[in-house]
């Protein structure tokens, strides 16, 4: 049985290499992902107002998060977003529309749609989708609801471009750094 000294001992030993291994990565990730993060968020949040269309941007934001915490991943199937993205929007907005038409409150007509987002492949694929019904909620006209949407889904594939470029440049310079090791050859102690 180890005594209390030796337990103290290896529990502070252990702290001190997991503070020295990942805090400076995780300090420095943390302002990376801040930084970019309100590169794409604050100028998409301040062009719907000045827009005049009040989209609330949760799966923008929600996106952006899955995008700065996994970069890699991202660029390598990036059709797998854009495809649900566009599901989404698509889902969303003729049920919205359809609600428009028949007199539906646009909430109520909202949660139809997320509803029928969350049970799809794509809310299970990628679920900041469930979001993008919520984007646009205003009872108004339905050609004025088209607009809405067609504002919303520029806005998005403007903030997922910026996202790709944003991201594609760390990636890029890791890339570089693997094939750089990759080259050295191993010294062996004789």
């Amino acid at each position: 049985m180890k005594s209390v000294k030796t337990l103290k001992c290896s529990r502070q030993r252990v702290q001190r290499f997991w503070i020295h291994r990942i805090r400076p990565h995780t300090t420095r990730g943390l302002m990376v992902r801040l930084c970019l993060g309100t590169i794409v968020l604050i100028p998409a949040a301040a062009f719907t107002f000045a827009v005049r269309e009040p989209f609330a941007i949760s799966a923008i934001a929600s996106s952006t998060a899955i995008i700065l915490h996994d970069p890699q991943r991202y660029h390598q199937r990036p059709q797998v977003i854009l495809t649900c993205y566009a599901a989404g929007i698509v889902v969303s907005a003729a049920i919205s529309l359809g609600g428009a038409l028949v007199g539906l409150p646009g909430l109520l007509a909202a949660g139809i749609a997320a509803v029928v987002i969350v049970a799809s492949p794509a809310g299970r694929i990628h679920p900041p989708t469930a979001c993008i019904p919520l984007q646009v909620t205003a009872s108004i006209a339905p050609l004025a609801l088209l607009g809405r949407w067609l504002t919303f889904t520029g806005l998005s594939v403007a903030c997922l471009a910026m996202l790709w470029l944003l991201t594609s440049q760390p990636l890029t310079r890791r890339r570089q750094v693997v094939v750089d090791h990759q080259d050295t050859p191993c010294t062996t102690a004789s």
